[in-house]
């Protein structure tokens, strides 16, 4: 019994939380380095764009950070929600904004500020069935979000999207509580810390 809920608690709490970070980007196996042609391009503009205080404040609101996205126009707004994933419940508190255009391409920019995993009702049911009591799941529960703290939490990431019409889709899927079908890396060209680890398997 003890056997068990031992195994399965390392199952869902260091490997779920891995595929469940990869399930919010949607990392796919692709080479995301940054083409030397727009490392040229991004030197001056992006600091100029990153310093530019005029930028339009979405708040929670993400149909207001699409409607931005349209024409990439200066924008920021703050989106928390949750991934329900294999019955761990991980809980996003983001941070995105529209940097502008750096020649022909639109940058974005996104930052993890916190990221927590919790069992659903269903598993902690399942794990005091098992025999194991409240301290111990949360004792699991402390470890998996040391984990996210140490690996996820304040990590952050820039992405060149070609075409505006691709990242008002991808906001516009986000906006509907979908942000498992489609990949911003499918779509764009990212890099920082945010996407270090999908870059370093390439």
């Amino acid at each position: 019994m003890k056997k068990f809920s031992f195994y399965f608690l390392l199952f869902s709490i260091f490997f779920i939380l891995g595929i469940g970070c990869s399930l919010q980007k949607n990392l796919p196996n692709i080479n995301l380095s940054l083409p030397i042609d727009i490392k040229i391009e991004a030197e001056t503009p992006k600091e100029i764009i990153i310093k530019n205080e005029n930028i339009k404040d979405c708040q929670t609101d993400l149909f207001c950070f699409e409607k931005a996205a349209d024409t990439c126009q200066l924008a920021k707004v703050k989106n928390s929600y949750t991934i329900n994933n294999l019955g761990i419940n991980l809980n996003f508190n983001d941070h995105y904004e529209i940097k502008g255009l750096v020649g022909e391409k639109c940058l974005f920019y996104m930052k993890t500020n916190t990221l927590t995993a919790k069992y659903s009702k269903e598993i902690k049911t399942l794990l005091l069935n098992q025999g194991m009591t409240e301290k111990q799941i949360q004792e699991y529960e402390n470890v998996g979000n040391k984990e996210a703290e140490i690996n996820y939490n304040g990590k952050d990431g820039y992405c060149f999207f070609d075409y505006t019409t691709d990242l008002k889709n991808l906001i516009n899927h986000w906006s509907n509580n979908d942000y498992s079908s489609l990949s911003i890396t499918d779509v764009a060209q990212c890099f920082g810390d945010l996407f270090a680890e999908q870059n370093n398997k390439q």
